[in-house]
């Protein structure tokens, strides 16, 4: 080995155990680089590379890069390259070396990841950017789950990368993962502040407001099932139907009464949601709402509109009597207030004063008695 040779490689021995005191090497520690046909240099400069693009050290990448280090080097165990780790942990002047040093874009790690798919993951748009103007394909996929680089980016709400990857031809309209998801539809479903942000970005580049999942989820079914309250709004200001069921019976509306979320069910009630449409099994949402002991809920039902009576199309029981068999006490004397009939009978021939007494709930009963149904 010439001086100038040996010279270089000490250089290079110190960078990398310099950088791996710091934090790490990824790659290294695998024990050899014996077993490699290359020279002892060569070896030790890719895994400088990598070990520089994982702690974001641009020098060491330069030096290593002159000491002839593979551009498209990929670790023993995960194979990823010097392009993804610095994607991933948002490094832009490491990957606008590597790309104009001729990293390709594309490569695939061990989990079939690409670059993009590891910025996007990262929430590195800036990057998302740089790696789709060097060429790299929008429609990246983890071939795991299906999912697009969009539609990791929509389920991330992360409204910069979705602008990146729409803007570059990604497809909005795309289904995938076990439940046949689209982009609005993985938005939709987060419930995090960035959501309706995310889901403005996909309807302006296209994203069809009432395609559902494979399972009758639209868009806002997903919202109200995130309990996501601006998204709803936003939904509902850009016409989505608001009486839509899922395919198995659902509506928004009995959701968000299940859930007890009056927010949601005033929302929905505005955008003209209709208060007596049956959910699954034809259950009314008041029935949802007094099965819960949501009174705000109940009341707001009530006030837009729903019979007070509605029966449950199985036992026949009214919401009245839902609450006088769960001793609801504070229902009961709401929906009292609210007109419901204590006179009514169950298809087991029940009155709401009836179940109340075989259950033992005084205080119900005593509600029960002053509205007149004593001798009931």
């Amino acid at each position: 080995m010439t001086g100038m040779k040996a010279n270089r490689l000490v250089r290079c021995l110190m960078a990398l155990v310099c950088a791996a005191g710091a934090g790490g090497c990824a790659g290294l520690g695998d024990g050899t680089f014996l077993g490699d046909s290359r020279s002892a240099e060569a070896v030790i400069a890719d895994r400088l590379l990598l070990e520089a693009a994982d702690q974001g050290r641009l020098e060491h990448a330069m030096f290593a890069l002159e000491l002839g280090a593979d551009v498209d080097a990929t670790e023993r165990n995960l194979d990823r390259t010097p392009l993804m780790l610095a994607s991933d942990h948002g490094f832009e002047p490491i990957v606008q070396l590597l790309l104009a040093m001729g990293a390709h874009a594309d490569t695939q790690s061990e989990e079939g990841w690409t670059a993009l798919m590891y910025a996007v993951n990262g929430g590195q748009a800036a990057i998302v950017r740089q790696l789709l103007a060097s060429g790299a394909d929008p429609e990246a996929t983890d071939p795991q789950s299906g999912f697009s680089a969009l539609m990791l980016a929509s389920l991330l709400g992360d409204v910069d990368t979705i602008a990146a990857l729409a803007g570059a031809g990604a497809d909005v309209t795309r289904r995938a993962g076990d439940e046949g998801d689209t982009p609005l539809v993985l938005a939709a479903a987060n419930a995090g502040t960035r959501a309706p942000l995310a889901v403005a970005e996909l309807l302006v580049r296209g994203a069809e407001i009432e395609t559902p999942n494979d399972g009758g989820v639209t868009p806002l079914i997903a919202a109200v099932l995130a309990a996501n309250l601006d998204t709803v709004r936003l939904l509902l200001d850009e016409g989505a139907a608001p009486d839509r069921q899922s395919d198995e019976g659902h509506t928004p509306l009995g959701l968000a009464c299940l859930a007890g979320n009056p927010a949601l069910v005033e929302a929905l009630l505005l955008a003209g949601a209709d208060p007596d449409r049956r959910s699954a099994g034809g259950v009314a949402p008041l029935l949802l709402a007094a099965s819960g002991g949501h009174r705000e809920v109940a009341a707001l039902l009530v006030d837009a509109g729903a019979g007070v009576d509605s029966v449950d199309p199985i036992q026949g029981r009214t919401a009245l009597m839902l609450a006088a068999g769960r001793g609801d006490a504070e229902m009961v004397d709401l929906l009292l207030h609210l007109g419901a009939d204590a006179g009514l009978a169950g298809a087991d021939g029940m009155t709401a004063r009836a179940i109340a007494q075989r259950q033992g709930y005084r205080d119900v009963l005593r509600l029960l008695d002053g509205s007149g149904s004593a001798q009931l």
